[in-house]
């Protein structure tokens, strides 16, 4: 992306060899690219939000970020952008703490699930939509 013209801009700001789990999520003012990505994702929320509207569907996020804590600026953003449009948000950092080591949802150097953490997940999706017995009627 760098290389093209016109576009290397949008990188300005980052360093990806220097990132440790996507950190500039974390900043006060995220590089480029990331205030894009942030700007996209609210676009899908509200899309997602119109579209199980219009089918009548329920509606969650269910939320993948394990590096940072729950009150994370990653996590306050990602309420801002779902709050409003009223979807609520399962934070899978705070189920598996309860239930054992955050590390252990992930790979070793990579943020992608493990086996364990896809686990949990379905798990904390399970518990959410059993205590909420109307999501699934009708």
């Amino acid at each position: 992306l760098a290389a093209r013209p016109g576009y290397g801009w949008i990188l300005d700001g980052w360093r990806p060899a220097d990132d440790e789990g996507f950190a500039p999520l974390h900043s006060e003012e995220p590089p480029p690219v990331f205030a894009e990505a942030l700007e996209f994702t609210a676009w899908a929320l509200a899309e997602f939000r119109r579209r199980a509207d219009r089918d009548g569907a329920a509606l969650a996020v269910l939320s993948a970020h394990t590096m940072g804590r729950s009150d994370s600026r990653w996590n306050a953003a990602l309420r801002r952008m779902a709050d409003p449009l009223g979807i609520p948000v399962i934070h899978q950092r705070e189920w598996i703490a309860e239930r054992g080591r955050v590390e252990d949802a992930r790979w070793p150097h990579d943020a992608h699930w493990s086996p364990q953490g896809h686990q949990w997940a379905a798990e904390a999706i399970l518990d959410w939509l059993r205590r909420r017995p109307e999501v699934c009627e009708d």
